[in-house]
């Protein structure tokens, strides 16, 4: 593959620490870029697969109930970690689980260093490795809003569907629909 790449198929994105850092907004951007600009170069994108397409063309590509799921971390971390660290997350260059102190966590907020050993748990038998072992799996929801669906639903009588397709949006339209479900969502400091 490497002797097949030039410059009419291969992409540099570049920037300096003057213009920003090495966060993943900054190299997100840079690939989202370079998708949409992969993605115009098709008239339209009916069926899921061919997004999988343009992506496999740079990358491994994982799709969500066939390679991965969406495990219910938030509800384990409810059980095992305290509400409110004694530290600030935005403050911190490191997190290091410490296999040794099963309840704790070592934080840094350099690069360089010893860590600083903090209690995260809260004051059960629960140990860090026991609460994130057979996380259960959440089901997969449906956040199409009904303006959409009802959009989708009117575009698809004009226009010709593969059968692979045809059941993708069959599935998407017969779903219900789940709606925002972020108002249970804990933040931590």
């Amino acid at each position: 593959m490497e002797n097949d790449q030039n410059t009419s198929n291969t992409s540099v994105y570049t920037w300096s620490e003057d213009q920003s850092g090495r966060r993943s907004n900054d190299v997100t951007s840079a690939l989202s870029h370079f998708l949409e600009n992969e993605l115009r170069k098709k008239d339209t994108i009916i069926d899921p697969n061919e997004y999988h397409k343009v992506f496999a063309t740079i990358t491994t590509v994982n799709v969500l109930g066939t390679d991965w799921v969406i495990s219910n971390f938030m509800d384990a971390s409810k059980k095992a970690l305290v509400r409110k660290f004694p530290f600030k997350m935005r403050e911190q260059r490191a997190l290091i689980y410490l296999e040794k102190h099963q309840t704790n966590i070592g934080i840094k907020n350099t690069y360089n260093g010893l860590p600083t050993t903090v209690k995260v748990t809260k004051p059960t038998d629960l140990l860090l490795h026991e609460a994130y072992k057979n996380v259960p799996v959440l089901p997969e929801e449906n956040h199409v809003s009904q303006k959409k669906l009802q959009d989708v639903e009117k575009l698809l009588k004009f226009v010709t569907l593969s059968e692979h397709a045809r059941m993708f949006y069959q599935n998407v339209l017969s779903d219900n629909v789940a709606g925002d479900k972020d108002n249970n969502i804990v933040v931590y400091d």
